[in-house]
């Protein structure tokens, strides 16, 4: 907690991709290659309208002969990482940074961490069959509004099918159960409110 609080990133278990550790001054310096690698992918992410996968086959073709990560999704936790920013997380708090050089600015980094946001809401609402999923927000608390389908049954015999939308502090949670719901805002029907 202390070194956090300093701004001593502790490198936990492996250097980050892009970085080598000096033992001596217990800091990061920049690993060349990997580190253009690093920087390459986030202004290329950031600039161009391009998938995870595509990201690391144009990376993979254009740097032969450095050894890239495991595959294509390590790049997505690559991309959520703020250490290449010069800054790193604890316990909740983003902290600046005092032994470990940016590769990014903050800026570009926020540019992607939008790009991805919006590409995974895509992928969601297209792979979904409710047409608002990922666009409703719940008035009382401000989470998502998602679809559920539900079936009403009675002594074992199913009665008949609906779908509904309703906040996600509400509906994930069982009024039977001792896990209270945590918001009490509305369900709306599925074919009321996208016919809306």
């Amino acid at each position: 907690d202390a070194r956090a609080k300093q701004g001593k990133y502790s490198c936990p278990g492996k250097c980050p991709y892009g970085y080598k550790l000096d033992r001596e001054t217990s800091s990061l310096t920049l690993a060349e290659e990997e580190s253009e690698v690093v920087a390459d992918a986030f202004n290329t992410y950031a600039s161009q309208d391009m998938s995870i996968r595509k990201l690391y086959d144009y990376l993979s073709e254009k740097y032969p002969t450095t050894t890239l990560l495991t595959d294509a999704m390590s790049f997505r936790r690559l991309l959520k990482n703020p250490i290449y920013t010069g800054y790193f997380t604890h316990k909740g708090e983003l902290i600046k940074a005092t032994n470990v050089p940016a590769i990014i600015g903050y800026d570009v980094y926020l540019q992607v961490q939008k790009a991805l946001d919006e590409k995974r809401t895509e992928r969601h609402r297209d792979s979904s069959p409710y047409l608002l999923t990922g666009l409703m927000f719940c008035a009382r608390c401000g989470s998502t509004y998602v679809a559920k389908s539900r079936t009403n049954t009675k002594n074992g015999t199913k009665h008949y099918f609906y779908k509904q939308y309703g906040c996600t502090q509400r509906i994930k949670y069982d009024f039977r159960l001792k896990d209270k719901a945590r918001c009490d805002n509305d369900n709306y029907s599925a074919e009321w409110l996208e016919g809306y």
